[in-house]
């Protein structure tokens, strides 16, 4: 197992979007593409050819067009030469940035996903009834007076006072 196993590798992706009807690329890529075997480019949406390699990060790669058979360079990219001087474009993979740092509403919202809130009891049949009942309070009827307390009978008896002369 080498080092390389044990790395995070990065999707890139190159494009071309020159002549051609046939496109390929080739560089020193990274197992499982072999190193400078054309790999096919597809058209995309756009029209444009390209392929995403898992490269690995902060490594230099040297790739270039096989166009038609023909290895040709990009000219609207930079190349350079090798030490037997052939040019090549060269790519160093930047790192993956890491993930962005949760904002506070996050980190709250996450966890609370810990802390399970368990629903209220449900009522038992005696607090429904209790419930029920609340809804349907009836006020007791007022108090009699003191005439309405006597029977007919009693209202009868009820002495008038004298009569004064005036």
């Amino acid at each position: 197992m080498s080092c390389e196993d044990n790395l995070q590798h990065v999707p890139t992706t190159f494009t071309w979007s020159q002549w051609g009807n046939h496109i390929c690329i080739a560089g020193s890529f990274d197992p499982p593409n072999p190193v400078w075997t054309p790999i096919d480019m597809n058209k995309n949406a756009d029209n444009v050819n390209e392929v995403t390699l898992s490269l690995v990060p902060d490594k230099k790669y040297f790739y270039k067009f096989v166009i038609d058979d023909q290895w040709v360079l990009d000219p609207t990219i930079p190349s350079y030469p090798d030490e037997s001087g052939n040019y090549n474009h060269v790519i160093e993979v930047e790192p993956p940035s890491p993930p962005p740092l949760p904002s506070e509403e996050e980190k709250m919202i996450e966890d609370q996903k810990d802390e399970v809130q368990l629903p209220p009891p449900l009522p038992s049949e005696d607090e429904k009834m209790v419930e029920d009942q609340k809804d349907e309070v009836q006020l007791p009827p007022p108090l009699p007076s003191e005439e309405e307390k006597m029977t007919e009978d009693q209202k009868d008896e009820i002495p008038f006072p004298p009569h004064i002369p005036s």
